[in-house]
């Protein structure tokens, strides 16, 4: 487990979560960052379009960084999508994006593989726009901070002390925090990027707090629980208006498993006909699937799931 732990430490900070597009006011979405260890596919996921992701309107008046981290994933017939933050209303914000998110699979050798990936979604506040010629730090870059134990304290609030420049010169806890989270939220830091506090246009040095989200480590594959697996399956009703035209179909549907391994508020994320949603949802309804395990406890977990359909096969 700790060779795991470190293989992944050293994937994870030598690729920096830098922001890729700006979308909101304030909010900056990342690219998807590797998470597993060893050798990168040919191909790696990319997001296939710009997650927009809004302001939360109650955090309009803050004037603390926040930033939240999704969780993509996808083993063999399992699906993982889902978001931790350091404040629930970005958690929100993020988790009601998260039925648009789409990312493109893992290939190696032109073959789909185990793939999962980090998406660094970074609230800025208003007193850190670019824009203003007085404004404190604006956090530009986030590496994500994994520990091998369950903290008592995820979410740990830092006083950083930024030089000119905008690096990290002095971090210090404010909340209680046990050594190992301590040691890998340090470690994070690193590879951490500010754009500079500026004074009248010219950036000058500065303190800020900033909440660290320390995430637990989780093997990447499907057997110790942290992906939905499928256990049952029922073939969709190819429409019987259109079976003359014999035209190929498929539904991606999102959804919550909850912890009987059910599918719960479904929405249609992409069809190529609505002649085809009812069946698909109608089949969905009786599928079963094996809910993602925390602390040996089923827990609901968000999914995707695409339903094809084929006149020949129904």
């Amino acid at each position: 487990m700790k060779k795991l732990f470190f293989a992944v430490l050293s994937a994870l900070l030598g690729l920096i979560f830098a922001p890729a597009r700006l979308c909101a006011q304030d909010v900056t979405v990342g690219d998807p960052v590797w998470f597993l260890p060893g050798d990168k596919p040919d191909k790696l996921p990319k997001l296939k379009e710009p997650l927009q992701v809004a302001f939360p309107d109650e955090m309009r008046g803050t004037a603390e960084i926040s930033y939240g981290i999704i969780i993509w994933g996808f083993h063999t017939n399992g699906l993982l999508s889902k978001a931790e933050a350091t404040d629930v209303r970005c958690q929100r914000a993020v988790e009601d994006k998260l039925s648009d998110l789409q990312v493109s699979g893992a290939k190696r050798n032109g073959r789909t593989v185990d793939t999962r990936v980090w998406i660094p979604v970074i609230f800025n506040p208003r007193s850190a726009a670019a824009s203003e010629s007085t404004s404190i730090p604006r956090l530009l870059a986030i590496a994500p901070v994994v520990i091998l134990e369950r903290p008592k304290n995820p979410i740990v609030r830092m006083r950083l002390s930024l030089d000119a420049t905008g690096a990290i010169v002095a971090a210090k806890p404010e909340t209680d925090v046990e050594e190992q989270s301590l040691n890998a939220i340090k470690e994070s830091l690193k590879a951490w990027r500010f754009a500079p506090a500026r004074k009248d246009g010219q950036p000058v040095s500065a303190e800020l707090v900033v909440p660290v989200l320390c995430q637990l480590l989780l093997q990447p594959d499907a057997s110790n629980g942290s992906f939905v697996r499928v256990l049952s399956r029922v073939a969709p009703i190819y429409p019987y208006a259109m079976r003359r035209s014999g035209t190929r179909g498929e539904v991606t549907m999102f959804f919550e498993v909850d912890t009987n391994g059910r599918a719960q508020n479904v929405v249609v994320k992409r069809s190529s006909d609505p002649a085809f949603n009812k069946p698909a949802l109608k089949a969905l309804s009786k599928w079963r699937f094996k809910p993602s395990m925390r602390d040996g406890k089923p827990v609901k977990t968000k999914v995707e799931q695409t339903i094809e359909f084929n006149s020949g096969g129904n």
